[in-house]
Order: structure tokens, then sequence, then C-alpha cells
């Protein structure tokens, strides 16, 4: 008998549309706890006064959870994938309920750094998936599970603007609450048990260690940068230097161990390391959508603004999400089919669009661009996550596949967290107040100008990785894993 029947586990007799709903719940939590903040940026730049601070609500839960992503996916590999996904769904239903009670934008960050573990939920359900379906149900499953990021991401902004418009603002971490309670009751009822894989060493726990500090050291240099600049006398300037130093202290020492958290020679295969590039520019560039939803709702006093409320700043966008519905199970049998080179190359194209339709809204021209904005980035986004997802399964075995798939969301979330922060520190370049009620700061014209140019040449590496994958290899691959 080979080591991966010994390690896979026995499956119990439940339908793979239940095991389907059960992941897609918990996946659901994860992606509505990031977007719902989107649709409450101005409320809580308001309230707290502090637009750098406001934005780290977005930015410590991506930090979080990207090193949740990596140590919990790789725990989940070695102590079971179904009580590690049980054990990050519950503090995020604690998280949740800290900044439910929460008064003080400390607090809520408090809260939020709980929240953050919901990171690790994708790739933990990357692998129950392909622990708990028949083999040639699992290509689809990848998919499905996949683009179903798009549609809940779409949800929780939706969602999200309807509670900030008709309750008060810790409505949303209620309503956070009670979508990850239910994904840990069916988690609890529903998946069967995850059999552990066998280890060979001991737990990286150094690396675990090792992983996040560093992450905060840049984010919060990035953070300081307008202010400090980068002089050598510039707290700026050491906390990146460090930070970066640090981050190359870290990856040494991943390499060198035999056992490590996260395996970053899994980069060392072409495929896996385009895959992961191109989710990191869809991360950095078109995913950095407070943007947006900050230009819709600030007011046209300032200058530049659509004047929105949250609930019409979601329904805004309402066509992504209808786009993720429709295509997001069409997509994954394509890309068993055609190979998932051709629809990463689609992804990058219609994600370059995306980016683009920014500009007319920053001009003056009225909501339709954001419009087909959120529209073409619904479906580009659901053919990214519907595609490079089943390059990494493709090229790994199964008994690393949520630490791979980890390794793929430590990448985005990483990325998506220094984009965040970022986009956050361009648009503070150029600030105004509203000249009627005095509130602010918010972007100004040039601010969002340069912004939304800087993410449009970021955007373009998602259709460069894509263009570069090995299509022979990829189609050879997902045969296999079909």
């Amino acid at each position: 008998m080979s080591q991966s029947e010994v390690a896979k586990p026995a499956r119990r007799a439940m339908p793979t549309w239940a095991i389907l709903t059960t992941l897609l719940t918990a996946e659901f939590t994860s992606a509505f706890e990031l977007t719902m903040i989107y649709s409450g940026m101005k409320t809580f730049i308001t309230i707290f006064g502090d637009p750098v601070g406001v934005g780290w609500l977005i930015t410590v839960y991506l930090l979080v959870g990207s090193g949740s992503a990596a140590i919990c996916g790789r725990l989940g590999d070695i102590y079971g994938r179904k009580r590690v996904l049980m054990i990050v769904l519950a503090l995020a239903f604690v998280g949740s309920v800290v900044s439910a009670l929460s008064h003080t934008l400390l607090a809520v960050l408090a809260g939020r750094t709980l929240q953050g573990f919901a990171g690790a939920i994708l790739p933990l359900c990357y692998g129950l998936m392909r622990e708990s379906l028949p083999e040639d149900r699992v290509p689809f499953g990848v998919g499905i599970l996949a683009a179903s990021v798009t549609v809940a991401a779409a949800a929780g902004v939706i969602v999200g603007g309807v509670l900030i418009d008709h309750f008060p603002w810790n409505a949303i971490f209620i309503t956070s609450a009670t979508m990850a309670l239910v994904g840990l009751i069916l988690c609890a009822i529903v998946l069967p048990r995850s059999q552990p894989q066998p280890r060979t060493g001991p737990l990286d726990l150094k690396g675990g260690a090792l992983f996040i500090p560093p992450l905060f050291m840049i984010l919060i240099g990035i953070t300081f940068l307008n202010r400090y600049g980068l002089g050598l006398s510039s707290p700026s300037l050491w906390l990146l230097v460090g930070g970066i130093g640090l981050l190359m202290v870290w990856i040494r020492h991943e390499l060198r161990t035999e056992n490590p958290l996260i395996d970053l020679r899994l980069l060392g295969k072409r495929n896996v390391a385009l895959a992961t590039l191109a989710m990191c520019a869809y991360a950095m560039g078109p995913q950095q959508s407070q943007m947006s939803f900050l230009l819709m709702q600030q007011s046209s006093r300032t200058g530049v603004g659509l004047d929105l409320s949250g609930t019409l700043t979601g329904l805004v966008t309402l066509p992504g999400m209808l786009a993720g519905v429709f295509f997001a199970p069409w997509l994954a049998k394509v890309c068993v089919r055609v190979g998932s080179k051709k629809i990463l190359i689609w992804a990058g194209i219609i994600l370059l669009g995306a980016v683009g339709m920014i500009f007319p809204s920053i001009l003056g021209l009225g909501p339709a661009g954001l419009f087909i904005q959120f529209l073409l980035q619904g479906m580009g986004s659901v053919a990214l996550f519907a595609s490079a997802p089943n390059v990494v399964v493709a090229e790994v075995p199964a008994s690393k596949t949520s630490g791979a798939t980890g390794l793929l969301q430590v990448n985005r979330s990483v990325a998506q967290a220094v984009g965040s922060q970022t986009v956050i520190s361009l648009l503070a370049t150029s600030t105004v107040h509203d000249p009627l009620t005095g509130a602010g700061p918010f972007p100004s014209f040039t601010a969002y100008l340069l912004t939304a140019s800087v993410l449009l040449i970021v955007a373009s590496g998602t259709l460069i990785c894509g263009m570069l994958l090995r299509s022979r290899e990829q189609r050879v691959s997902v045969g296999a894993v079909a």
C-alpha cells in the first residue's frame, strides 16, 4: 500500500453538495469580514477622524490573515484540517464580537486582528475539498470554491452598505459573528474527520515566529512615509530597512529548514511561482477597491466624489457578484478542458480593463465607469480564482495541498496588505476637507489620479504572468488531477 493511500482518510457518507455548501459557508465568512469594511470607510473616517488609522482596519486583517494562512494551512496538513478550520472560525467569531462591542478605533483594531485568522479558511477548504470529494470532482470543486470568493466579497460590500446606512456601525460585526458561528456549526456536523498527515521532523515554530514581525515593520514604515520621508533620520527608512532585513532572515531560515512551516521551495516550480505572482499583481492592483468605494461615497463638494450612500455603493458592485454566480460553474469546467493558462490570460486582460474604468469617474463623468469596473472585476476575479489555484493544486502532491494553496493565499494576502497600505499612503499625499461640514480629510483629485495610475501599472502583472505559464505542463497537470 502506498503512502498516499495510507494518508487518505476514510470518508463519511455525506453528499458532495453538503460538503461544498459547508466549505462555501466557511469561506463566505472570510470574504465578508474583509469587504464589509469597504462600505464603512467614509463612516469610520468621520467617526474616528484618522484616515490612516482607519486604513489599518483593512491592513491588519490582511496581515494577520497572511500569517494565519501560512501557519494554519501547514497545521491543518499536520493535525487535521477540520480541527484547525473550526479553531479559526471560533477565533473569527470572537474577533467579531470584540469589534462589535468596541467604542474606540484601537479596540476595533484588536477585534479585527482576531478576525484576521479567517485568512486561513480558504487554503484549509482546498485541502478539505481534496480529501473529502471524489477525485473526479476535485477540479470542479476547487473552481467553485475559488470563484465563490468574488461572490462573497461583493455580497460583503452590499450587505455592509445596507447595514452602515440603516443600523449602527457595529451591526456589520454582529453579522460577521453570526456567519462565523453558522460556519462553525456546519463544519462540526457535516465535514468528515480529517486524517492528519505524517511529518518527519519537528514543527517549524521559529519560522512562524519570524514571519509576521518584518511585515508589520514594512507596513508601518509605508504608513509613515508621507510624514517622515526617507532621510537618514527617518523612522520610516529604518523600519523599512529593518523589516526587509528580518524578512531576508526568515526566507533564509525557511529555505534551510528540512520541514518548513511555509515551503518556499514550492516557488521553484515555474507554474506555481507564476500563479503566485499573478495573484500578487491582482491583490496589489485590481483588488484595491477601497479607493473606488471611498470615491463613490466622498462628497462632490471636495472637488472629486460621487455622493453615493453605502447602500448604493454596494449596489454598484452587484454586476460583479452576478458575474461570479453565473460564470463560476462554467469556468470551473472550462479550466479542466482547455487548461488554466488561457483562462488566466483572459483574467489578466479583463482585470486590466477594470482598473482602467476608474479614470472616467475620477474625471467627473459619473458612476457608470465604476459600474463597468466592478462588472469587469467580477468576471476577471472569477477567472483568476478558478485558474490560479488549479495551477498550484495540479503541481503539488496531495499531502501538501493546504500548505501549497496556503502559500498562494499567504502571498496574495501579503500583497493585498502592502497594496492597501500603499493606496492609503498615496491617497494621503494630497487631501481636502468637505467645505460645508468640515468632515475629512479626504483624498484630492490629484491623489486619486496618482493612485489609479499606479494600480493600472501593477495590474498588468497578472496578464504577463499568465502569458509566461507553460501550457503543456499545465494541461498535463490538470488532467492528472481530474
